[in-house]
């Protein structure tokens, strides 16, 4: 109760609640209840107002833990959409009663303070007053694994929605072999085997943000955290609990196949030279082999009795061309002779036929 003179003052009549409710989910074949919001019912937090003024004088104003929060004022019949968040008016003897109305979004745990002011005589007049929504713990949910390379940084973040605020939050965890993330049974077992994750260690810290050890971080993930962990706050009954997979990849994973394209690709080309490389070498001994054979069969067909006739002829062709070549020797008859040139040694000439007409 905060009053700002003797004829006006304020004081919280009631808090609010959100309803919430437990569900079972189911992660990957893990079951486990979770609690939600029930959003479809509205809360209220109720002011009494104390003044001698009429409702109509007094000027309204609405924070949220401290910070100004949009509320619809409504002094007469409810319309059909007042919106998420509106505040009635009841006028009684020396008194208004305020409600304060949050529905949909507008349904949020905290602090929600009313400020009354009025102005009479030049006199402006204050008081205030604070009351509460309050929630049982609701935590995240995590409806996908979270996949991390390893040696990278990972922040796991468990925000609290509740009031009062619960003392911590508390985190366990129990590792699962990486070919084993999508084996149902592997994972049940994980469930009953959770650990505790204590509070010292050179590979994890916890941090806070709204609530103590309601974040956990990794500078540096292991392999060897690669598992299910759970976050949980409060008892069974009236607490939560969420649960994350949490895989880690090789830093390497990424590029094997990668790697593997380039190996067959690599081995490939490797072959097509090598096979490329023999054929170079295959055709000039084929060359060799063929001229060979060629050489021989020409000598051959020379050296043979049966000498084709066209042969016969190209060689008594040469021999009859060399005879007729100057200064070469000629044999007629078994008497040799030299050539010479047309018009030459005539009377060589003449003895030689004299020579043949004799025989």
């Amino acid at each position: 109760l905060v009053a700002a003179c003797n004829t006006l003052s304020v004081e919280k009549v009631s808090d609010g609640k959100i309803e919430t409710f437990l569900e079972p989910v189911k992660l990957q074949g893990i079951s486990f209840t979770k609690r939600y919001m029930n959003t479809s019912v509205p809360t209220m937090v109720r002011f009494n107002v104390t003044t001698t003024l009429a409702s109509d004088d007094l000027t309204l104003s609405w924070l949220f833990d401290g910070a100004q929060l949009n509320v619809l004022r409504i002094k007469g019949p409810l319309p059909d959409n007042p919106g998420t968040a509106y505040s009635t008016e009841l006028q009684g003897e020396n008194s208004v009663e305020i409600t304060l109305h949050l529905r949909d979004k507008s349904l949020s745990v905290g602090n929600y303070t009313l400020v009354v002011s009025a102005t009479t005589e030049a006199v402006t007049q204050s008081a205030q007053a604070s009351g509460f929504v309050r929630a049982a713990p609701i935590l995240p949910l995590f409806p996908k694994d979270r996949r991390v390379l390893e040696g990278d940084r990972l922040l796991i973040s468990c925000e609290v929605i509740a009031f009062p605020k619960p003392d911590r939050v508390i985190w366990r965890f129990a590792p699962i072999k990486p070919d084993m993330m999508k084996d149902s049974d592997a994972l049940v077992e994980a469930r009953a085997d959770l650990a505790l994750l204590g509070e010292n260690s050179s590979e994890y810290q916890f941090l806070t943000k709204s609530v103590p050890n309601d974040q956990l971080l990794f500078p540096q993930l292991p392999s060897a955290y690669n598992g299910l962990y759970e976050c949980s706050v409060g008892d069974p009954e009236n607490g939560d609990e969420s649960l994350i997979l949490v895989n880690v990849k090789d830093r390497w994973a990424a590029l094997w196949p990668f790697i593997g394209i380039v190996i067959e690709v690599a081995v490939l080309v490797t072959a097509i030279l090598l096979y490329e490389r023999h054929q170079m070498r295959s055709k000039p001994l084929k060359v060799d082999a063929n001229a060979t054979a060629t050489t021989a069969a020409t000598t051959t067909e020379a050296s043979s009795p049966g000498m084709n006739p066209r042969t016969t002829q190209i060689q008594q062709q040469n021999n009859i061309n060399a005879v007729g070549e100057p200064n070469n020797e000629t044999t007629v008859d078994g008497n040799k002779g030299s050539n010479a040139e047309a018009g030459d040694n005539k009377p060589d000439e003449l003895r030689l036929r004299g020579g043949v007409a004799r025989c």
